[in-house]
C-alpha cells in the first residue's frame, strides 16, 4: 500500500504533531490496523485504494481509505474537511486513522452500495434533474 510515509510529507513535524495530539487527545479515534480482518480490496483507482474490512469481534464493516501520494498534509486538510460535513446524513462518515508501519490510513463509514460517483455514472440518464441534484442538499 502506497499511503502517507515519511519520505512524502511536507510540513511533516508540524502536521505530524497535529495528528498525534488530535489522535492522544482523543479528538481523533486510532483503531489499531490489527483490530481488522477480511481486508478485501473494493476500489483501486488513480487516488488510491479502498478496502472492505470487518472489525475483530464485531460485525461492523468499515472502509479503510489508502490514497496514493498522500502526505500529513493531505490527510490533516481531509479530516479538517470531513469534520465540516459530518453532520450530514448523504456524506460518508470518518471514523478515525490507522497505521500501517509508518503508513496513515482513513478509517471510513462503509457504502455497500458503492460510491455516488459510480451510482451516478451508472444510473444518470435513467435519474431526473431533480433526483440528480439532491443528494448533496438532503
Amino acid at each position: 500500500m502506497l499511503i502517507a510515509t515519511a519520505e512524502k510529507m511536507d510540513d511533516s513535524d508540524v502536521f505530524i504533531d497535529w495528528l498525534e495530539k488530535a489522535i492522544s487527545e482523543n479528538y481523533i479515534k486510532y483503531y489499531d490496523y490489527t483490530e481488522f480482518t477480511n481486508k478485501e480490496e473494493i476500489n483501486n483507482r488513480s487516488f488510491g485504494k479502498v478496502f472492505r474490512a470487518n472489525r475483530k469481534n464485531s460485525d461492523t464493516v468499515m472502509a479503510l481509505k489508502c490514497p496514493f501520494d498522500l502526505t500529513i498534509k493531505k490527510i490533516v486538510n481531509e479530516l479538517k474537511m470531513q469534520r465540516e460535513v459530518d453532520y450530514h446524513a448523504n456524506i460518508i462518515r470518518f471514523y478515525g486513522i490507522s497505521k500501517l508501519e509508518n503508513k496513515y490510513l482513513l478509517v471510513m463509514e462503509y457504502a455497500d452500495c458503492g460510491s455516488l460517483q459510480s451510482y451516478l455514472k451508472e444510473n444518470f440518464d435513467k435519474l431526473e434533474w431533480s433526483d440528480k441534484y439532491s443528494p448533496g442538499h438532503k
